[in-house]
């Protein structure tokens, strides 16, 4: 945010929420009034479309703070759909982020790499999977992938972490009916996450407070 123009007083907690949030209201605005968005199936316009309030995502920490982007947000005229912490928790989503971080957390063990590939995130069909069986190699790569994934995990966190499985996964999610609010939701757990991590104990106590939710 910037600085106080007086330089004398502080600014408080109420101040920079109610900047910050006018800030990000005064960007969406902007981005709806002239920003658009390459779209394949539009032929007609060159492949562009102008950008739409479903097109929007924004992440905050707090059920509160989902109040006030809101109220903000219908204030200057946009209606939002919202989701609560409580609800991304209890989505599909979080089956799915749980199931990478169980396979980050023992990379050796082909049940949880065979149940992250199982998900829609890593998009493996049932055939694929079972294949495995006379595969070795394949479900190696893989089991060094998420090895790999565990090592990022303790060293900077688990955002850094999912983060490649999800840019991986974002073109797939955007074609898929529902695909933009699920991967919003994988990014907003993925964020959680990270947050939370330093207040656990090591890669178990977060997946116990993962699965406490």
């Amino acid at each position: 945010l910037p600085p106080d123009p007086g330089g004398k007083s502080r600014r408080s907690k109420e101040d920079d929420t109610d900047s910050a949030t006018a800030m990000t209201v005064a960007g969406i605005v902007n981005l709806l009034n002239h920003g658009t968005l390459t779209d394949s199936a539009l032929n007609d316009s060159g492949g562009e479309r102008r950008l739409r309030p479903g097109d929007i995502a924004v992440l905050v920490r707090q059920n509160k703070q989902v109040a006030w982007m809101r109220d903000a947000l219908a204030a200057a005229g946009i209606a939002a759909a919202t989701q609560s912490n409580d609800s991304v928790f209890a989505s599909e989503a979080a089956g799915e982020v749980r199931a990478l971080l169980l396979a980050f957390a023992a990379p050796s063990d082909p049940m949880r790499a065979r149940a992250a590939l199982a998900t829609r995130l890593l998009g493996e069909d049932a055939a694929a999977i079972a294949a495995l069986e006379g595969e070795a190699m394949e479900l190696q790569r893989w089991q060094a992938r998420f090895e790999q994934a565990g090592a990022l995990w303790q060293q900077r966190g688990p955002l850094p972490a999912l983060l490649p499985f999800l840019a991986g996964a974002s073109e797939t999610r955007l074609r898929e009916h529902g695909g933009a609010r699920r991967l919003t939701d994988e990014l907003n757990l993925s964020d959680m996450l990270q947050v939370e991590a330093p207040a656990q104990h090591g890669v178990h106590g977060l997946l116990r407070w993962f699965s406490r939710h």
